[in-house]
């Protein structure tokens, strides 16, 4: 495996100082111990605490798992019935 890219690291590290994860000195929070035992990108893990925190957690996991997967309505072979059932009443209005 390569090194990532400095820039890559800083990036990275940027997004992490700014969910809460790091301190400034790159040290882990608490906050950052609870964000990396969940398996999702560091974004979706402060919005499912966040929603904890807040009370509507089961508001802020299902908008964690619908940006997280790439096709809620792809038929297959045990979704094709739930696909045909909400895939026709969903609309986005321009």
């Amino acid at each position: 495996m390569d090194r990532p890219e400095d820039q890559r690291s800083r990036e990275a590290t940027g997004l992490l100082v700014g969910l809460g994860a790091l301190e400034s000195d790159g040290q882990l929070t608490e906050l950052g111990r609870e964000m990396a035992g969940l398996p999702m990108h560091p974004r979706l893990g402060r919005l499912v605490l966040d929603g904890e925190r807040l009370g509507c957690l089961s508001e802020a996991l299902f908008v964690a798992a619908a940006v997280q997967g790439e096709g809620v309505f792809v038929k297959g072979d045990k979704g094709e019935k739930w696909a045909d059932f909400f895939g026709g009443r969903i609309r986005v209005e321009e």
